[in-house]
């Protein structure tokens, strides 16, 4: 599950910012940059899965107390 791709936020240095980004973040003028939500995509997420090894995916799979259903909730993943 590693390298799966998910979701994050990160503050981005005013430096960093392009201008469209100062433009729709003028806050980053008082507190020196604005917070950045970086969305994983689910077709994303399934692509990782798609090339896992059977062996990885086994390995997930055989965790104790797992349900794909739950799995597909939790990470839009279909197993």
């Amino acid at each position: 599950m590693k390298g799966c791709p998910y979701s994050y936020s990160d503050f981005i240095d005013a430096d960093d910012m392009s201008d469209k980004e100062k433009e729709n973040h003028p806050e980053y003028k008082t507190i020196g940059g604005y917070v950045k939500i970086f969305v994983a995509k689910a077709e994303d997420k399934q692509a990782w899965w798609n090339k896992l090894s059977s062996s990885d995916k086994e390995a997930v799979k055989s965790l104790p107390n797992f349900d794909k259903d739950k799995f597909r909730e939790c990470t839009e993943i279909t197993v």
